[in-house]
């Protein structure tokens, strides 16, 4: 015995319910020219990223200053990147779900979600290729103090801006006219000071305070030997003072490949003329940057330099090298060594001019260490680093 069942439905639901399975069967038979298509497209923003930031590069070597839209541009880029390789490392396990034929799917509804990822992703990588031809991408620095002020004010309300980098000897008259007025070597080493502190507001501001009612030359002396040391307890504590306020600056850098790099830069001793082409080796070296195409790695070198340097974190010396202030790459090591201790930890000896290594049992804990720019001939013991890492 069997019973029969019979349906009946109008013509235009069965259209409508028709044009849904087609549709769909059409979504996921176009998932593969998709993919292949979104690859495509990648590359092609990839090339414009990479012409864009040596345009940019090259303006700023002539001490121009790059517009804020081609930053924009260049972080998106950035971010719409890392989401369609994300897209594209899946799309493997898509394309396997599909029948043969790629009609149908063994899951369609993962599939059709998918197709539509990679379609939106597609269209967003065509939107930025259309929006990245600039005719300009970089301007002449403000200058003068009515524009000077306007630009501070810019950056304070532009929330995308970490720190504002105030260079010149202006700060020093926060100190006091009586205390400048007190001895005629003051004025002298009040600027010393300021220099020491690198034009950072911060740092002025904190340093200044401390230094206000300093009216002998000798007192003055000693603060300009401590910052260059940074090693003593009475004024350390109050440089230190300063290490959280500007780490907002390293806080709000794009990712943590940027905030990698920045840290890797303390390795060196402070101040030390960096040559660019060196220090981006060596991110390469570490496994920052792509390792797979040392073209795009080179140029993705250069535009964290560029960006480091914008966020006034680096500091350029000529056309080919960069430096880290000292009052920054003890912010650094501080980060390094306290803050991200257990990712990071940094064991940094550069530019001491030591004769023996530091104590063996210093070692077992770190993951970088730096003893370049010493006179270390011989270790003596062997050290156990399990945790070292080589670049």
């Amino acid at each position: 015995m069997c019973t029969i069942f019979q349906i009946t439905c109008d013509d235009a639901f069965f259209n409508r319910c028709l044009d849904c399975f087609l549709g769909k069967a059409a979504c996921t038979r176009n998932l593969q020219d998709n993919v292949a298509a979104l690859a495509i497209e990648l590359a092609k923003l990839i090339a414009a990223k990479n012409n864009l930031i040596t345009r940019v590069l090259d303006a700023e070597r002539q001490q121009l200053r790059r517009l804020d839209q081609v930053q924009v541009w260049l972080s998106r880029v950035e971010a719409v990147k890392t989401e369609t390789d994300e897209l594209i490392r899946r799309s493997s396990k898509e394309i396997d779900k599909l029948c043969p034929g790629a009609y149908c799917s063994k899951s369609c509804k993962s599939s059709y979600k998918f197709r539509k990822q990679v379609a939106k992703k597609l269209r967003d990588v065509r939107t930025l290729i259309g929006e990245g031809v600039f005719e300009v991408v970089a301007e002449q620095i403000v200058v003068g103090l009515q524009s000077q002020l306007k630009q501070v004010w810019r950056c304070l309300v532009e929330e995308s801006i970490g720190i504002i980098g105030l260079y010149g000897m202006g700060s020093v008259e926060k100190v006091g006219e009586e205390t400048l007025d007190s001895h005629h070597d003051i004025l002298e080493l009040a600027q010393t000071v300021t220099k020491e502190c690198g034009g950072l507001p911060l740092a002025l501001i904190t340093i200044g305070r401390a230094m206000a009612y300093k009216k002998k030359p000798e007192e003055w002396r000693y603060a300009i030997e401590v910052l260059r040391k940074s090693s003593s307890s009475e004024f350390a504590g109050l440089v230190k003072e300063v290490y959280p306020l500007l780490k907002f600056s390293y806080d709000s850098l794009q990712n943590d490949v940027i905030r990698s790099c920045f840290l890797y830069c303390c390795l060196y001793p402070e101040d030390f003329a960096i040559l660019k082409r060196d220090l981006i080796d060596c991110w390469i070296g570490e496994g920052f940057l792509d390792e797979r195409d040392s073209f795009c790695a080179q140029n993705q070198g250069y535009y964290i330099v560029g960006t480091l340097v914008h966020a006034c974190l680096l500091e350029e010396v000529g056309d080919d090298k960069v430096k880290l202030h000292g009052v920054l790459h003890d912010m650094a090591l501080w980060i390094s060594c306290e803050i991200e201790e257990e990712k990071e930890n940094f064991l940094v000896c550069a530019g001491r001019g030591l004769k023996e290594a530091p104590e063996v049992k210093e070692w077992e804990t770190v993951r970088r260490l730096s003893l370049m720019q010493n006179q270390i001939k011989i270790l003596s013991e062997a050290p156990t680093c399990p945790h070292l890492h080589y670049g």
